[in-house]
């Protein structure tokens, strides 16, 4: 699963731009890929098709311009990469065409921004997120331009394991990484009303989750230090950032479900909480391969 060999960059002429590609240069170097297509989407609106001939001439060549200047800044950090480089513009409904094109295009990862002062509505939501059949890379405006140290949340599931997949792909490239695997637990409503203490009970709850952590990594060919987290009245999102910040964490990477159509519809409520709440730490939200795309060529986007 680290063959993320073809990208998608999302560019919308903000100035989120330039964050997004100093930040994909940046990445290219710790995963390298083959292509990388660099998609800006014009949105038509449902009246567009009631406009004269003239005014079609006229966004056309809007679209062309606009295509040339998407070369153009492409080409500002690019120039020198070995890297295959494609500028596309596209025109429509945004969601449907990135996902529409990422199927088309057998697409590995897109990149997104996560604005929070750039002006523009951006290309990024939940919807895109929960639907795009790759993984999918959101990008603060203030990413680090380093990576010594990636958090791996975990629930021992499959989809976690895939994410941990991913982030030592990036250590094989650069053993200078470091891995941690954090899994968050907490204490079940059954043993609440247990005749034993509250301390032997986190101690039990302890004993059990590290047993689980050593036979999760057991699969593990490199070296990632645990991170075992008691859950109390602090937010998935809290305990996790909480970590970034002690280990000073430059990507989350993290695996998320979308078998079934009503996984599809329901992202995870954590990955989505930690959506909003990852500050200026790069989100790497990982997939099972071709997963969703049975369910969204039912839905037309094929």
């Amino acid at each position: 699963m680290g063959n993320l060999k073809n990208w998608v960059v999302t560019i919308d002429f903000t100035k989120m731009d330039m964050n997004i590609l100093n930040y994909a240069k940046f990445f290219s170097k710790v995963c390298p890929p083959d292509k990388i297509y660099f998609v800006s989407i014009v949105q038509d609106s449902d009246s567009d098709r009631f406009f004269s001939d003239e005014y079609q001439v006229f966004r056309d060549q809007m679209v062309a311009d606009q295509k040339l200047n998407l070369a153009h800044r492409v080409d500002q950090y690019f120039k020198d990469s070995k890297i295959r480089c494609e500028p596309v513009m596209l025109t429509g409904n945004p969601f449907e065409e990135l996902i529409s094109f990422s199927m088309r295009n057998s697409i590995d990862l897109v990149f997104a921004g996560r604005k929070e002062v750039s002006g523009g509505s951006g290309i990024v939501s939940e919807n895109l997120s929960r639907n795009l059949p790759c993984a999918f890379l959101l990008v603060p405006e203030k990413s680090p331009l380093s990576l010594r140290n990636i958090l791996v949340p975990t629930d021992f599931s499959d989809h976690s394991g895939l994410a941990m997949a991913v982030a030592q792909s990036f250590r094989q490239s650069d053993h200078e990484i470091n891995l941690f695997a954090q899994h968050i637990y907490q204490i079940p409503k059954n043993l609440e009303k247990s005749d034993k203490s509250p301390e032997e009970i986190k101690r039990m709850l302890h004993i059990k989750a590290d047993r689980k952590m050593q036979e999760w990594k057991s699969k593990d060919p490199f070296k990632s230090e645990s991170i075992l987290t008691l859950k109390g009245q602090e937010s998935f999102p809290e305990l996790v950032m909480r970590e970034v910040r002690k280990h000073n964490v430059e990507l989350i990477v993290m695996g998320s479900k979308g078998m079934t159509a009503t996984d599809l519809a329901q992202l995870g409520s954590n990955t989505l909480r930690l959506m909003k709440s990852a500050g200026n730490i790069p989100l790497l939200i990982i997939k099972r391969e071709n997963e969703n795309v049975k369910l969204l060529k039912t839905l037309d986007f094929g």
